[in-house]
């Protein structure tokens, strides 16, 4: 599967909106939920999904979401308070997470990031993240003249 950027940006955007000292963002794998009914939950008592999930789902597929945690997750972007079969909840974004999604949101650095990635088709979030750095870098020293 391949890194898609608006996913990767919806995801962080969630996670960096619904998080809160005590709130966290509680993500289900809904084929596994479907799946698992009658099984590990009694039928019909099975979580039922947060709107934020839902919003997510009505744009990428569930296979793309968790790949897009897990990611994101291993990249250290995102803090992970447990991941169970079907579940997974995320306290927060990293600091390196909340700098990566700062500098997606801006237009600028944003949209050379978005063709960094279709330009480099198998590209890493690792990659995606120093790219935005390093563009970050360059804009302040066209700025500043440093």
């Amino acid at each position: 599967m391949r890194l898609d950027y608006d996913c990767l940006l919806d995801l962080m955007l969630c996670v960096e909106e619904t998080c809160t000292v005590r709130k966290m963002v509680v993500l289900y794998d809904v084929e596994l939920l479907d799946r698992m009914e009658g099984h590990l939950y009694p039928l019909g008592k099975k979580p039922q999904l947060n709107d934020y999930q839902k919003a997510l789902l009505a744009k990428y597929s569930n296979e793309m979401i968790i790949y897009h945690i897990n990611y994101c997750v291993a990249d250290e972007l995102f803090v992970l308070y447990s991941k169970q079969l079907d579940e997974i909840k995320i306290c927060d974004l990293t600091p390196k997470g909340h700098k990566f999604v700062g500098l997606l949101r801006s237009k600028t650095i944003g949209e050379k990031v978005k063709s960094f990635l279709k330009a480099n088709g198998t590209a890493t979030i690792q990659s995606l993240v120093e790219f935005s750095f390093s563009e970050l870098a360059s804009l302040v020293k066209k700025t500043f003249g440093a």
